[in-house]
């Protein structure tokens, strides 16, 4: 059965070259396209696409809003944002805002199917770029009672986003117990011993936004 994609960004250049990538990639068909977020919106309705693809950075507009909009629109969507820089705070507000991967608009083609049939599969996906961003914010957390490891810090920021252990480990190319495994080790280490406190902990420590 054919992925169906719905692209949503405001320069038509860029859609027509996405559409042409994706179309020509088999089980991938690209069902509609806008070139803001309310005819985003109105096209997640009228074809329940399997997945969108969205500008992170759609004018006026800010990536968890972004998120959080088109994911009403149609809640069986799955989301990839893109955007033409790539921060830790945009990667964030766009997990936040229920995003389910993130990709640079200067990656490969290669990336972009990559993230697509992760995405696609119920998988999270984060670029190299991207995930290398938000490891590198905080990665010595402040308040700890040691310093955070790098992987720490990464599996600590995806479970304060709400991610699954699953996801996490699709993230970091990790197994699922390894991922378990770091989560004991921040509760030693932050005397957080519930995800709630560990999720306060993230945001006390601005690794992700309230």
């Amino acid at each position: 059965m054919s992925t169906r994609i719905v692209v949503i960004d405001d320069h038509q250049l860029l859609r027509d070259a996405l559409r042409l990538v994706l179309q020509a990639e088999p089980g991938l068909t690209v069902v509609g396209e806008a070139a803001c977020l309310d005819e985003g919106c109105a096209c997640l309705r009228d074809h329940q696409p399997d997945l969108a693809l969205a500008d992170a950075t759609l004018p006026g507009e800010t990536p968890r809003n972004t998120a959080i909009r088109l994911h009403d629109a149609c809640p069986s969507t799955r989301l990839i944002l893109l955007g033409d820089h790539i921060d830790a705070d945009t990667v964030h507000q766009s997990l936040l805002g229920g995003a389910h991967g993130f990709l640079g608009k200067h990656d490969s083609v290669a990336d972009l199917l990559r993230a697509v049939q992760s995405v696609a599969a119920g998988k999270a996906y984060l670029s190299t770029e991207a995930a290398t961003a938000v490891s590198q914010t905080l990665l010595h957390a402040p308040g700890s009672k040691t310093p955070l490891s790098r992987r720490e810090h990464d599996v600590l920021v995806g479970l304060a986003n709400g991610l699954s252990y699953k996801q996490i480990a699709d993230l970091l190319r990790l197994s699922p117990k390894t991922v378990e495994t770091y989560r004991a080790r921040l509760i030693e280490k932050t005397g957080c011993p519930t995800a709630a406190e560990l999720v306060r902990y993230a945001v006390r420590h601005h690794l992700v936004a309230p």
